[in-house]
């Protein structure tokens, strides 16, 4: 029967045995290999994930559809990011910083996975940090790729700083010459 089931290849071998008023030849076993026609669809849910610079951290999160035989090994990586974007001092993921690897998928069901990058908090006024990150799956699982581009906005929360006199007037006459003025 065709079902949902996302497995590897099915064999089922046919034999014949003891036969009556016959014989039987050369070929006593058929094969028959039942190629599955099903795939889970992996993809990051939402596509696009805003986060402030001073959350820490963006939640990544991949779903995977249809129940599958072998959870599928995905590693999810940088693709690219903006100008003004520096990799690992303002974003971090997995333990080379721009990229890592998870499983996703289970017999029973659909499943999903959510996993953390790393946002750091600096002081820099810059614009908005963009980071477009790829799903590449890892060896045959029955997995195949859906919407695989994720894009995080990381809003900037640094300010310029605000410059002001220290005192609003200053006393001077026409033979002080200088005078120090604070900011």
């Amino acid at each position: 029967n065709d079902d949902n089931a996302v497995e590897g290849q099915e064999v089922a071998t046919i034999s014949l045995r003891d036969p009556v008023r016959a014989s039987i030849g050369l070929e006593r076993t058929h094969s028959l290999f039942i190629n599955d026609n099903d795939q889970a669809l992996i993809s990051f849910v939402p596509n696009r994930v805003t986060v402030r610079e001073s959350a820490g951290r963006a939640a990544i999160t991949i779903k995977m559809d249809k129940a599958i035989a072998t959870p599928a090994s995905v590693r999810v990586l940088v693709k690219s990011k903006g100008d003004s974007t520096f990799i690992p001092a303002e974003f971090r993921l997995g333990s080379t910083n721009t990229d890592t690897t998870v499983n996703v998928g289970k017999t029973t069901g659909p499943d999903s996975v959510v996993f953390f990058a790393r946002i750091i908090d600096e002081i820099d006024v810059d614009r908005n940090d963009t980071i477009v990150l790829a799903l590449r799956i890892n060896g045959s699982s029955g997995a195949t790729r859906g919407d695989s581009l994720l894009t995080i906005v990381v809003t900037d929360n640094d300010r310029p700083p605000v410059y002001s006199f220290a005192r609003r007037t200053a006393p001077v006459t026409e033979k002080d010459g200088n005078m120090r003025i604070r900011v």
